[in-house]
């Protein structure tokens, strides 16, 4: 799995993670509040992306919109998940891969929001 991470600060981080298996059809994402005390909460479980495996690009595009403790999630511009939590309010953005696969990052944009 390999995403995006947000919200870095001293006491953890959110995690958006897509995963895309080789032998089962589909992505799925899932979100991740990590804290650095050893706490790590799955706020938003693996879940399908809703993306079929004949639509697959050669590079997807995720996204994540954090305004205050609400959080919107697409892959491909399409909303996939939405939550509130409100743990951390600021910190830094960054990417992320975990295991064995490879991962290629690509312009990385942060915006503010209106």
């Amino acid at each position: 799995a390999s995403g995006m991470v947000f919200r870095l600060n001293d006491v953890g981080f959110y995690a958006f993670l897509l995963y895309q298996p080789s032998r089962t059809p589909g992505v799925f994402v899932k979100v991740v509040r990590r804290q650095f005390d050893g706490h790590s909460t799955d706020i938003a479980g693996w879940q399908p992306a809703g993306v079929m495996p004949g639509t697959i690009p050669a590079h997807r595009t995720i996204t994540v919109e954090a305004r205050g403790d609400s959080f919107k999630f697409f892959v491909d511009g399409r909303l996939v998940i939405e939550l509130r939590d409100s743990m951390m309010e600021h910190g830094l953005v960054g990417m992320a891969a975990y295991g064995l696969g490879t991962s290629r990052f690509h312009d990385l944009l942060v915006e503010e929001l209106p």
